[in-house]
């Protein structure tokens, strides 16, 4: 299975704390711009920009957690790479991306 966004934006992509985890990656850059710190990172072979809080200390190399909001994202079949639609059901667990 494959995970995108629906914008092209950081917006809906979070670093967090483990508990919280979604997602689990390395850091490649991090870039402290205001008023948040863009941090972008290495998930498998696909890099993914996430936004972070001002204080943010990660550095290059270290591994990282993000947080995904599940409306923001569509999860496509990795052979097809067709939609799949979740429709109103129940929420669906992703246990390996």
């Amino acid at each position: 299975m494959k995970v995108f966004s629906r914008s092209d934006t950081a917006e809906e992509i979070k670093v967090v704390e483990r508990e919280d985890a979604f997602l689990e990656g390395v850091i490649d850059v991090v870039e402290p711009t205001a008023p948040d710190t863009m941090v972008t990172a290495v998930i498998g072979n696909q890099a993914v920009i996430a936004r972070a809080e001002p204080r943010f200390k990660g550095r290059r190399g270290d591994q990282i957690r993000f947080k995904v909001d599940p409306s923001s994202i569509n999860l496509l079949d990795a052979k097809t790479e067709a939609r799949i639609d979740v429709g109103d059901g129940p929420p669906i667990r992703i246990a390996s991306v």
